[in-house]
This record gives C-alpha cells, structure tokens and sequence, in this order.
C-alpha cells in the first residue's frame, strides 16, 4: 500500500492526462472551458432505491461505529475548466482553488507557478496572475508553484502563496499590489473574516517533521507582519480563521491541530496532536465550522490507508466524532450555513456530508466492492487536492492533479 506523502500532494508535479472531449481552447488565456452533463443523479446498486440531495437521510444505516449511507447519491459535474500547460512549464496540476464572495469567479494556484483568475458565467480566463518569485536550476529559471490562494471578504484581492512568499493582486485588473517576502515556502493562505488581516503558514524548506516553520499574520493593507507563530515543527499545511476573528486553527505536518490566539499569537488549545500515544493520525485540512461551535479536521493514517475527518468541540477541545472513509483527505471545507462538509481525497473522490451527524449523503464515487474508475466527464482523473463551497447555488468546486477544476452541484 502506497505511502501517503504531504511532499507528493504539494511538491510533485506529476502528469495525469485528461480527456480533451468536448472542449475549446483560449490560448491567450491559457485555458480550456467544458460544459459537461448534469443530469439526474444515478444510484450504483440497480435495486437500490432512489435518493435524492434534498433527502440523504432516507437511506441512512449506521454500521461499524461510523454513520454513513448504504447508497449515497453519486455527485455529477455541471461544468470543468481545464488547465493549459504553458510551454516549457511545470504541468499545471491545480492545488488550491478559492471562490469569490459574489460567486462570479474562483482562483486556482497552479503548479506552474500562475494563479488564474476564472470568470464562472463564460469560463475564461480573466487573469494569469504570475507568481512573483523566481527559482533556478542551473540556467533555467522557472516561476515557483503556487501553493495557495485566498480571495479577500470583498473579492477585490487576490493572496497567492509560494517559495518564498505571499504576493497580493488587485482582482479586478489581475495587477500584482504588493508582495510580502517571508524566506520559505507558503503552503497555506486564510483571509480574516473582515478581510484586514492574511494569514500565511510555511513548512521551512521542506515539508518534513524535522523542520520547523511559522505562521504570519500579515496587515492585508500595509504590508507589515503584524504577529508572528514560531516554531513549528515541520510548519502547517492549512490555517483557518474563526467567524469571529479572535482565532486561527492550525494543521501541521507533524499532525498537530492547534488553535490559536490572533491578537497575542498565544496557543489557545491543542486539540490533535500525532505523537500522543496510540494516534497515528495526521492532520492535513482544517476548517472552522460557520457558526464556531466545531473545528473539523482532515487527514488520515498510513497505516492502513484511509481518511480520517474529525469534528471537534471548540469550547472543550472534546472530539465528537470520527469519520473513517475513503483513502487520506487533502482538503476539507463546510458550507456555509454549516449543514454540510465536503472532504478531497486521494483517491480521486469529493465526498459530502451531512451535519452534525456526519453521514455521508453524496459523493463522486461509491465504494461498492472497489472503487469504481472515474472517467473525465464523471470524475477526478488525478487526487482531489482542494474543495471549495460557491456562496450561491449550492454548487461544490473541486481541484485536483489532472489540472482540472469541476463544480458540482449538491
């Protein structure tokens, strides 16, 4: 069973091809636009009974101490953009998307180093943001991959993160405003939820447990670092701000949660942590829940091979619940009246659950005595590395390492 690496989800490159059907190519925007079926959707089991978004719970079992369904219904895209590599470029695998707060366009961070700006009604390319860092191998230099985006509370910024630093464009002209040089590696961007404050989280040099990493609160307006987080071991993969602002929840690469105090940069709570006795668990995403009340995090174990989505009582620091699905979780986020969480995997899947009970309602795939093979007008080619909620429509968007992002509508 393979070895499931934060380095691989974050620093590879790797190819997955995906089907060209269907599309059209706008050069200047580097990028390719589907429109693919939304139909009804389908049920794996032929005598399963029919389940619709609106009713997960009629089929809902609960077996083996995880609540799930014995037939959840099968997720299918309402529309693909598809990433162009640019000549001479990293293949531009797709590991971060961010939605804007009106819903009319998302950003993705690219593997080749560019942030696109998409304009979801005609599905172009508004902006190629190019990464403002440079690196050099040999003669050659090539822009650094964007880890990270985020999207301002009033969409008129963008914040992509990157080797060494955040840098920050106007939205509306795709114009790089400022840049902020941190000396490492960005993996993970958050606005504050009044938009004055950016959270930039870094692994050192290399995403690994024997390094130690930081977290920076940037002035979103001035430029200035206003709070420095030090010494982390093996730095964070994902940040989130808590409704109010007060808080900022961290995943680690040594499988540490932790929530912390923004105004003093002080540790609030530990609440996962890998080196407790008898818990193999890592944490790679974390979200806060809209009204507070629960942190939830995603991750899973190498041994076995599986996701792991926890909730978390923020007041106690107690867990509620653990999920055991699917292969290790990339990305998770809620929805935002926090009915519903939707988890990325590895194993090319976007599964969404219905809360607080954490069944699962909906996903791309269903585990019916294998996984069944997605095809490119149906799935995920590549891991699901980012999942996102649109503010409007109840529509999922999703980006992974076939360079592709979908939307789904739940």
């Amino acid at each position: 069973m393979p070895k499931f690496s934060v380095i691989g989800i974050l620093l590879s490159a790797t190819i997955f091809t995906a089907s060209t059907a269907g599309a059209f190519s706008d050069i200047s925007n580097i990028g390719v636009y589907d429109e693919e079926r939304s139909g009804q959707v389908n049920i794996l089991a032929a005598d399963a009974k029919k389940v619709t978004a609106k009713s997960p719970s009629q089929a809902a079992k609960k077996g083996g101490g995880v609540a799930r369904l014995s037939q959840p219904v099968i997720l299918s895209p309402t529309q693909s953009w598809r990433n162009v590599p640019v000549p001479n470029a990293a293949y531009p695998s797709v590991n971060s998307v961010a939605v804007s707060s009106d819903g009319s366009f998302f950003v993705t961070g690219n593997q080749d180093g560019i942030a696109r700006l998409w304009d979801i009604s005609s599905g172009t390319v508004r902006h190629n943001m190019k990464n403002h860092h440079l690196s050099a191998i040999g003669a050659t230099k090539f822009q650094s991959p964007v880890r990270a985006v985020a999207i301002s509370p009033d969409g008129k910024t963008v914040a992509t993160g990157s080797a060494p630093g955040v840098a920050v464009f106007n939205a509306q002209t795709g114009v790089e405003i400022r840049t902020y040089n941190l000396t490492s590696m960005t993996t993970t961007l958050a606005y504050s939820p009044n938009g004055q404050l950016i959270a930039a989280a870094n692994a050192g040099q290399q995403l690994s447990p024997n390094h130690v990493g930081d977290i920076k609160i940037l002035d979103a307006n001035s430029g200035a670092v206003v709070q420095t987080i030090p010494n982390l071991i093996g730095g964070a993969t994902s940040v989130s701000f808590s409704p109010d602002g007060t808080q900022l929840a961290s995943a680690g690469v040594n499988g540490e949660v932790i929530v912390w105090d923004v105004a003093t940069g002080q540790k609030r709570g530990n609440f996962d942590s890998h080196s407790q006795p008898g818990n193999s668990d890592y944490a790679r995403s974390v979200a806060f829940s809209p009204d507070g009340q629960t942190l939830a995090t995603g991750g899973g174990t190498n041994t076995p091979w599986q996701g792991k989505l926890k909730l978390w009582d923020v007041k106690t620091g107690s867990l509620k619940k653990v999920i055991t699905d699917g292969q290790p979780i990339n990305s998770i986020a809620f929805n935002s009246d926090g009915t519903q969480i939707a988890a990325a995997n590895w194993d090319k899947s976007v599964r969404l659950y219905s809360m607080p009970n954490g069944i699962l309602g909906a996903t791309t795939k269903v585990f019916a005595g294998g996984w069944n093979t997605a095809t490119p007008t149906d799935g995920h080619t590549g891991s699901v590395n980012s999942v996102v909620f649109g503010p409007t429509g109840k529509l999922l968007f999703s980006g992974g390492s076939d360079h592709v992002v979908k939307s789904w509508r739940y």
